[in-house]
């Protein structure tokens, strides 16, 4: 009982542009309230996943996600212990970096599927495939700690990125 009433007072945000409904999302908001952790959620909520990359400009989309992230963490007035970035957020993680070190909350990364093994797999071209290599190991060199859905995911993470704080 005691062990549990530390976890009550800890309270943790899922930090990104995401669809709050994405099954594994879903599991890491429930799992974390399970065990008695508050979940705020930040949500960029633009969709850039669902969007037209040739008909959208990536540094318009960056400038608007960084300020709707920016604002409602802002007016949020949490004290967070840890951001939480979901899956294929790679492009929000310099700000969830810079947040975490002038606040001192810890940043986490959930790399659920290798984003660079995903485009080789789809055949994309070597050129995006390894642009996908560089985001993914800079985004995750970036947190503090990085979620991975099993010993395999972990392994082609510290295989491919080299990372090694897995």
């Amino acid at each position: 009982m005691e062990e549990r009433s530390k976890y009550e007072q800890a309270a943790v945000c899922l930090f990104g542009d995401y669809d709050p409904d994405y099954p594994r999302n879903v599991v890491i908001k429930h799992g974390l309230e399970k065990n008695g952790v508050m979940v705020h959620e930040i949500n960029a909520r633009l969709k850039f996943a669902s969007c037209n990359a040739r008909n959208y400009n990536y540094f318009i989309y960056l400038l608007k996600a960084y300020l709707r992230l920016s604002t409602a963490f802002f007016r949020a007035k949490k004290s967070f212990r840890f951001l939480i970035v979901p899956h294929n957020n790679h492009l929000i993680m310099p700000l969830a970096r810079i947040l975490g070190s002038i606040y001192r909350i810890g940043v986490v990364m959930d790399g659920f599927d290798p984003a660079y093994r995903t485009a080789l797999m789809k055949g994309l071209s070597p050129l995006s495939a390894r642009m996908r290599y560089y985001l993914e190991k800079c985004a995750l060199w970036l947190a503090d700690y990085v979620l991975v859905a099993t010993e395999h995911t972990k392994e082609i993470f510290i295989e491919d990125l080299s990372l090694i704080h897995i």
